[in-house]
């Protein structure tokens, strides 16, 4: 199974239910594929460590809605560089100035720095980077435009030509605010007697706990205890993600292969006992259900022009070679917070209307194996 996660930044409830569903992809999945937000979030504090003060103040620029006082001091910053790089021998005045405005920027980058690392831990993205190094895991960049070693163009991501490893093989994992009246013209179905691959589709799967609460040792010894017991719906979820991208009836496989496996998916889930663990604790309860299915491509642009992941261009490119090429479907894996029904609603207003995996221990834990 390979899974391909694609987020964006807005505020923190959207950012703590993408860290959700990374964690969930890496447990299910043989690959997982990451771009977008998540990889600066992940990196973000290894990074930083060894960066300059100028390669730290280009950042801020670039990722960060300055407020204007440090909107102000960085214009200083510049300004105050630029002179006293102009001469050959500066004045003293000039170099007690620059040291101070340095001083003064390397003071407000270590309260930024301090915020976002403070930050990326109440998201649940903290300690993330270490499960790439048991493999299976790679996160990447996007950059409009460009491709390279770590970084993706996001029209090419969209158009299943990256990551490398998953080229027409990737099930997206999308978040409940996808399946909004935004994008689907129409309710998708969800009764496996009656899905096709004319209409969007999707079937429950799988009910799944609050794994914002674990620790990233806990969601690792998750992954390698029920990996075996999961590996028939794994490999058959490769199968069905081909017969997606190749056009050949991607909705019969799913009902003949996949839908069977679902059974032995959540007794799996349901039998584990750090699973069982995170359960009984106050703030690990809250459940997601997952759904699996497909939707015609143009859905899933729509819903990254939506949130700026795309310009108007690229989205009007995208559906002109759509409509003159062999048309195809793509596999999805929705996360939804509305247990068992499956109903399309409108867009949500993030910070009110969803239902987030909180990354707080709110508990005292008590010992449990992971090995």
């Amino acid at each position: 199974m390979r899974i391909l996660h694609y987020d964006f930044s807005d505020q923190l409830p959207i950012d703590r239910f993408f860290a959700y569903q990374l964690r969930v992809a890496y447990i299910l999945s043989d690959v997982l594929n990451a771009a977008g937000f998540c990889a600066f979030a992940m990196t973000f504090e290894e990074i930083q460590a060894s960066m300059t003060v100028d390669e730290k103040v280009f950042m801020v620029e670039k990722v960060e809605k300055l407020d204007e006082e440090m909107k102000e001091l960085v214009e200083l910053y510049y300004q105050v560089k630029k002179q006293f790089k102009s001469l050959k021998h500066p004045p003293n005045n000039l170099f007690l100035n620059y040291k101070k405005v340095q001083n003064a920027m390397g003071i407000a980058l270590k309260t930024w720095e301090s915020g976002l690392v403070d930050y990326f831990k109440k998201t649940g993205h903290s300690g993330m980077m270490s499960l790439c190094d048991t493999g299976g895991f790679e996160f990447f960049y996007s950059d409009e435009g460009k491709e390279s070693e770590g970084r993706l163009d996001p029209v090419r991501i969209l158009t299943n030509k990256c990551p490398k490893n998953a080229i027409d093989l990737s099930i997206w994992s999308m978040p409940t605010w996808f399946y909004v009246d935004n994008f689907f013209s129409k309710e998708a179905i969800t009764n496996i007697k009656s899905i096709s691959d004319k209409r969007p589709y999707f079937i429950k799967c799988l009910d799944l706990p609050n794994f914002n609460f674990l620790t990233i040792a806990e969601i690792q010894a998750i992954k390698n205890q029920i990996g075996s017991k999961i590996q028939d719906f794994k490999t058959k979820t490769d199968s069905w993600a081909q017969q997606c991208y190749q056009t050949k009836g991607g909705s019969a496989y799913f009902k003949e292969h996949i839908y069977p496996t679902f059974p032995t998916l959540q007794e799996a889930i349901d039998e584990n006992p750090i699973i069982q663990h995170c359960i009984s604790q106050r703030g690990g309860e809250l459940m997601i259900s997952l759904f699996l299915g497909e939707v015609a491509p143009p859905i899933l642009w729509k819903y990254y022009l939506h949130f700026k992941q795309i310009t108007e261009l690229d989205y009007d490119e995208l559906m002109a070679d759509y409509k003159k090429s062999e048309k195809y479907t793509l596999p999805v894996l929705l996360f939804m917070n509305l247990g068992n029904n499956l109903k399309l609603t409108v867009l949500p207003k993030m910070e009110e209307e969803i239902i987030v995996p909180q990354t707080e221990v709110v508990a005292v834990r008590k010992h449990i194996d992971i090995d």
